[in-house]
């Protein structure tokens, strides 16, 4: 009884399964479970990729329409002063250093035409929903020249705990 033979020919050995698929010609295309695993990974990575920017698309996004509501504050604060330049001591009780503001709790200067701008701008204040906004205009007497003044309009708010601020200034003649 042969136990081993050498001069065994691949004719006479058995077909194994394994030895068909390494066959020339014969190959079965497939993945194996490493190539799946680093595939999904890869995946999971460039997903996770897009999600943080679409998260910091939006929170740009935000902050852009937040800057954006407050300018157009600042602006129609001093288009409302600007059309009422000859009782602008109205909006500031005489008091030129003091400044106009207008924030969620303020109150209306006396005069009745600051007193209707004031309140007019605190709804738009409230409308935006900037927290803790504060609308602040001040005046420079006589500043760049006699007779006319300079107005700078300044919205302040809290975004994600940082303070934010929108400027404009203006000449009232």
């Amino acid at each position: 009884m042969k136990i081993f033979e050498s001069d065994t020919s691949s004719a006479q050995r058995p077909a194994s399964r394994f030895r068909v698929l390494r066959r020339k010609g014969n190959h079965r295309a497939g993945f194996t479970l490493i190539e799946i695993l680093i595939a999904i990974s890869i995946l999971a990575v460039g997903i996770l990729g897009i999600s943080m920017l679409q998260t910091s698309s939006l929170s740009g996004e935000t902050l852009t329409r937040d800057m954006d509501s407050a300018i157009n504050l600042a602006s129609d604060a001093l288009d409302r002063i600007q059309a009422n330049a000859e009782n602008i001591n109205d909006y500031v009780s005489g008091n030129f250093s003091g400044g106009f503001t207008v924030s969620d709790t303020s109150s209306p200067p006396s005069g009745a035409t600051a007193s209707v701008d004031h309140d007019a701008l605190q709804a738009e204040l409230r409308d935006m929903h900037l927290t803790n906004a504060i609308l602040t205009v001040t005046f420079q007497v006589d500043t760049p020249i006699t007779g006319a003044d300079t107005a700078t309009a300044i919205v302040s708010w809290d975004y994600k705990g940082s303070p934010k601020q929108c400027q404009i200034k203006t000449i009232i003649y």
